[in-house]
């Protein structure tokens, strides 16, 4: 619904600007319908085609302000668990990397929970990211799939580790350089890595949750501002706290 004020304000009356937030796209209308009904168990609905139409639907660049809201908590969230192939994974990660797109940072600013909303996001490429590894052919070869937004990179490691990873430990970079080293020490501990870097989340994330992510090592002040890579690290089995410590590489300051 497009809505409208007109305004007095003990002066000649004014329209405002007409606002769209309530406004839906009916092709985001019937995704939502398809992926109720998948949830539901409604045979006729395949996980595939539904990835597939998401992917499409995502082209569009006017989305509005409950579009997005419903592709992230109808669509992503209902089908980040029901990934079947690594296509699927590849589509979801696509879509994932679509949503938080720069050219949808207006749209985003209009959403008072897109910091939720934002987490929401990485939940669902972290697990299809960890599980398109996890699936990935060649055990001891760093995969590596990248999208505008985000880069998956990750390495499924043999059982007992070459004399290669025992010296060096694990190089988990994209072509540019970034991503994240693992020791040896802890290399030798582990099945499977994966590394997902976000490079647009940043921009659609309020000041308030960018000065919240500041290390506690840092204190943060009012004039504090945080323009930073978001970058993820999942591992098989998880470590706990450790003395032996991974090293995050990103460029330019980030």
């Amino acid at each position: 619904t497009v809505t409208r004020f007109c305004n007095s304000n003990d002066g000649p009356p004014v329209w405002s600007d007409v606002s769209f937030f309530n406004c839906r796209s009916s092709a985001v209308i019937d995704l939502v319908d398809k992926v109720s009904r998948l949830v539901e168990g409604f045979e006729s609905e395949n996980i595939s085609d539904i990835l597939d139409e998401t992917e499409q639907v995502l082209e569009d660049d006017k989305l509005y302000v409950k579009d997005i809201q419903d592709i992230v908590q109808e669509v992503l969230e209902n089908t980040k668990q029901r990934t079947e192939t690594q296509n699927d994974r590849q589509q979801f990660i696509r879509s994932s990397s679509n949503i938080v797109s720069q050219k949808r940072k207006n749209v985003w600013m209009n959403i008072p929970s897109r910091n939720n909303l934002a987490k929401q996001v990485i939940s669902g490429a972290d697990l299809n990211a960890r599980n398109y590894i996890s699936q990935s052919a060649e055990i001891g070869k760093v995969a590596l799939y990248r999208t505008p937004n985000i880069d998956v990179i990750g390495i499924r490691l043999p059982t007992v580790k070459p004399t290669e990873l025992q010296a060096k430990g694990t190089s988990l970079l994209d072509t540019a350089g970034e991503g994240v080293v693992i020791p040896d020490a802890l290399t030798n501990e582990l099945k499977e890595a994966t590394v997902v870097k976000y490079s647009s989340i940043k921009d659609i994330l309020s000041e308030e949750e960018l000065k919240e992510s500041v290390d506690n090592t840092i204190e943060s002040t009012e004039s504090l501002t945080i323009r930073s890579t978001i970058v993820s690290l999942i591992t098989k089995p998880g470590f706990n706290e450790s003395e032996k410590p991974f090293k995050i590489v990103l460029q330019n300051n980030q």
